[in-house]
């Protein structure tokens, strides 16, 4: 399996996919370790001024996952800001079809971000659509829940 990545990361708030009556510990995090989060505010200005947005999500997912590493020095706030507007861009074009998740985008002009972005999220979003189906066809219950309005509001926080 593909190793773990930021739209993930992002998404499985959004997923809220409820697979099984499992606990599983909640992982104790050092604050001073987690990468600065982006301001609301900042996010915003890069979604409503539909600027042109490339970023290396490589990057970002790995300073999102190893935070302390030094190559993560080189992710700026500015960066996080920039994915966090095209993951709010790209979210708005993803329903719920058939229990599964379709995007209604083409490429990544339509929403003015770049097609190594896009195709990181439309790829992210046939994963998650797998895992659906692996736990769907195990008789399991999966909760896939439409974006709603809360729920893009919630990535200009």
């Amino acid at each position: 399996m593909k190793t773990l990545k930021l739209l993930v990361i992002l998404a499985l708030p959004f997923i809220a996919a409820c697979v099984s009556n499992e606990k599983t510990p909640t992982p104790v995090v050092d604050e001073n370790t987690i990468p600065a989060q982006p301001s609301g505010e900042l996010i915003r200005t890069y979604v409503e001024s539909n600027d042109f947005i490339d970023v290396d999500y490589k990057a970002i997912e790995y300073a999102t996952i190893n935070p302390t590493s030094s190559r993560a020095e080189n992710v700026t706030e500015e960066d996080h800001a920039k994915m966090m507007a095209a993951v709010y861009r790209f979210q708005k074009h993803v329903s719920v079809i058939d229990g599964l998740y379709s995007c209604s985008l083409k490429n990544g002009a339509e929403i003015n971000i770049s097609e190594e972005l896009f195709k990181s999220m439309i790829d992210n979003l046939e994963e998650m659509n797998s895992f659906i189906k692996e736990y769907t066809e195990k008789g399991e219950k999966v909760n896939v829940i439409e974006p709603t309005e809360e729920y893009l509001e919630s990535l200009l926080k």
